[in-house]
């Protein structure tokens, strides 16, 4: 589950290494994959940017709408 290996991964860069302030980056599969953390868990990462990575079509979908729960900085 790639949503979860991030979570776990932000979880653990922010307890082990004292990192307060994260931000999320990707380019064409990792700028997708940027756009579904931003939907599905906005609240892992402080920031996030896509780069050349599409948002899923699957958010066009009025079932399953991509409206973040909380507001971060996001530059796509």
């Amino acid at each position: 589950n790639d949503v979860a290996f991030l979570q776990a991964l932000a979880g653990k860069i922010r307890s082990q290494y004292g990192v307060s302030h994260i931000a999320l980056m990707g380019h064409s599969m990792g700028g997708a994959m940027t756009n579904r953390m931003w939907c599905e868990s906005p609240g892992t990462f402080d920031a996030y940017v896509a780069l050349a990575g599409p948002a899923s079509a699957q958010f066009e979908d009025e079932a399953t709408p991509c409206t973040p729960s909380v507001v971060k900085p996001y530059m796509g």
